[in-house]
């Protein structure tokens, strides 16, 4: 990696602090802490999470946190969380805003602090990339689920992985990289793949689609790629089909039946969704507070029959991302995530805009790499907006863990742009 600071020292420093940052990373999504219960019973995990968020704290660069527009939006979107307390039937709340400012002062902060280079965007992508790759070694380890925590539910970890996919396959194509490094990442991109086939989940298959659909959609000459793609899969269906698991493509096709319980649970979720907004427009009833209220708005859907008739949704999620988001922090709270998703298409446009214009100008070092990058995360929101339509990952750190790639990658465009 590209040392960084005006001497040894704080090269050292620096380096250091970055490899800090890629383990407190790992023990996020990777969950060491339940792979090796040694690391469990020495509480590894908080250890290390807030020993790094101190010497942020400590030696950090914090003004970005107050300068950037979209760690503003994300603010207050913390304090949304955290004020809802006020209003809410759980104190849930007050947990889920605890854990947004600890990944705010553990994560996102030093990213934006720590990420100056050309060189340090291409090794953190790397590093995210093998992150990635390894929950997804231990998804198939485990038979389909995931890691722990947030990515413990195969749905939940089905996400995260189609997440990856796009990190791995735009990186692969940068022509600076070694040909070891170019090998192992399209290896991680098939392992993500499996990961998410190993899953069984029906949101992650339509994730995986729709990283499928928005790789396909940023590659040059699509409708060749198109023709050849599918000329492909009908060449290689038979073998493609003996690979799967079995009954695999018998429970996707699920997605089309209209009497699958599970989708019909999902419905009458979002109906009741539905009437807590409709009660708490402004504010909604909570964040985390969606399964407390469900008892008393399940009653005015259509579904409800009564209560020795009808199955009770009390105390369950409502499986949806943008139900939740209605339900628990209403038109506010949907207007924060909305500017917050708005402003990383934004930044991402801006960073393809002028890279376009370096190439138009004949620039000697054209932003390739930040070009690569942006397809990425464009195809990784594309895949979280996709799959989080069927599941409740509200205050999971994927989109805000992205607001500090966004941030980064403009930050270390070359002086020239």
């Amino acid at each position: 990696m590209q040392l960084i600071g005006t001497d040894s020292r704080s090269a050292i420093q620096t380096n250091w602090s970055f490899i800090f940052l890629i383990v407190a990373l790992s023990f996020l999504y990777v969950r060491w802490q339940d792979q090796l219960p040694v690391l469990a019973a020495v509480k590894a995990s908080g250890v290390v999470t807030y020993m790094y968020l101190a010497w942020y704290l400590i030696a950090g660069e914090k003004e970005p946190i107050w300068q950037e527009p979209l760690l503003r939006w994300y603010c207050l979107l913390i304090g949304l969380v955290l004020f809802s307390a006020v209003w809410s039937i759980n104190i849930a709340p007050i947990f889920l805003s605890q854990s947004m400012i600890v990944w705010l002062l553990a994560y996102i902060g030093p990213i934006i602090w720590l990420i100056k280079t050309k060189r340090d965007i291409e090794n953190f992508a790397k590093a995210w990339v093998v992150i990635h790759f390894i929950v997804a070694l231990i998804v198939l380890k485990n038979g389909g689920v995931g890691t722990g925590s947030f990515l413990l539910d195969e749905n939940d970890v089905a996400l995260a992985l189609g997440m990856g996919i796009p990190y791995a396959y735009f990186l692969s194509r940068y022509p600076n990289l070694s040909y070891k490094w170019r090998m192992f990442l399209r290896l991680a991109a098939l392992t993500m793949i499996v990961g998410v086939v190993a899953s069984f989940s029906r949101g992650g298959f339509l994730g995986l689609v729709a990283a499928f659909g928005a790789m396909w959609w940023f590659t040059p000459n699509r409708m060749r790629n198109l023709l050849i793609g599918l000329l492909v899969l009908f060449a290689m269906s038979g073998a493609l089909l003996s690979t799967l698991p079995e009954g695999y493509v018998e429970d996707m096709a699920t997605i089309q039946d209209t009497e699958n319980s599970t989708r019909v649970e999902r419905f009458h979720s979002w109906e009741t969704a539905y009437y807590m907004w409709k009660d708490h427009p402004i504010l909604g009833v909570g964040a985390g507070n969606y399964p407390w209220n469900t008892l008393k708005y399940q009653k005015y859907s259509s579904y409800w029959k009564g209560v020795h008739l009808t199955r009770s949704l009390a105390g369950r999620t409502a499986h949806s991302f943008y139900f939740t988001l209605i339900a628990e922090l209403g038109l506010v709270g949907t207007f924060l995530y909305g500017m917050i998703v708005w402003g990383i298409i934004g930044r991402m446009l801006s960073v393809t805009a002028l890279h376009q214009q370096g190439l138009t100008e004949g620039l000697e070092n054209p932003t390739e790499l930040h070009e690569l990058l942006v397809k990425a995360i464009l195809s990784a929101l594309g895949v979280f907006l996709v799959t989080a339509a069927f599941l409740t990952v509200n205050y999971y750190p994927h989109i805000f863990l992205m607001i500090a790639l966004v941030i980064a990658l403009k930050r270390t465009l070359p002086e020239q742009h």
